[in-house]
C-alpha cells in the first residue's frame, strides 16, 4: 500500500512446544501456536496442545485490534476463541489420575481475559498408597470480599462434572 497507509500481513507460530510442571506432574506435548494478523483488521488463532497419550486440546478464535474508546490509556487486543478437550490426560503421576473432556472459550481484553469451560471428568483415579507426601494448601475467600479486590489475571467460570466413580 502506500505510504500513508501501508498493508501488512504478519504470521507468528510456535512448534513442538512443551509445558512440564515437575511439581505438579502437568506434561503437554506437541504444542503448537499459530497466530496471523493483516492490516485488513483480519487475524485467526490456532493452538492445539497433547497429552502424549493420545489426548489434546485445541483452541480456535481470533485477535481484534484495539479500538480507541476516548479514554487516555490506550485499549488492549481482544481475545475470542472457542476450543474443546478431547480424553486429556495432563497428569503425569503415580498417585492421581484424570481423563478430561469438554468444551472451553475465552473472551475479553488481554488485560482481563474472561476463561470459561464445562469439563468432564471421564475417569479419575486416586491411589492412597502412592500419594506424595508434603503437601499444599488453597485460600479459599468469601467471594463477595474476593469481587471487591481488583485482580490482574483472568476471570474464571469453569464447571466440572464427574458422572462416573472418581
Amino acid at each position: 500500500g502506500p505510504m500513508s497507509k501501508p498493508e501488512y500481513s504478519v504470521t507468528a507460530y510456535v512448534a513442538n512446544g512443551r509445558f512440564e510442571d515437575s511439581i505438579l506432574g502437568v506434561l503437554l506435548t506437541d504444542i503448537a501456536v499459530q497466530a496471523n494478523s493483516a492490516s485488513s483488521g483480519e487475524s485467526s488463532l490456532v493452538m492445539r496442545a497433547e497429552d502424549g497419550v493420545g489426548g489434546y486440546v485445541a483452541l480456535e478464535g481470533a485477535l481484534s485490534s484495539p479500538k480507541g474508546e476516548g479514554t487516555d490509556a490506550p485499549p488492549a487486543p481482544r481475545l475470542t476463541a472457542r476450543g474443546h478437550i478431547n480424553h486429556l490426560q495432563p497428569l503425569h503421576r503415580d498417585d492421581i489420575f484424570l481423563r478430561l473432556s469438554g468444551r472451553l472459550s475465552v473472551d475479553g481484553p488481554l488485560t482481563g481475559l474472561n476463561v470459561g469451560a464445562d469439563v468432564e471428568v471421564e475417569r479419575g483415579e486416586l491411589s492412597i498408597a502412592n500419594l506424595r507426601s508434603g503437601g499444599r494448601t488453597l485460600d479459599i475467600t468469601d467471594p463477595a470480599a474476593a469481587e471487591q479486590e481488583a485482580s490482574s489475571g483472568p476471570k474464571l467460570d469453569v464447571k466440572v462434572s464427574s458422572p462416573h466413580k472418581f
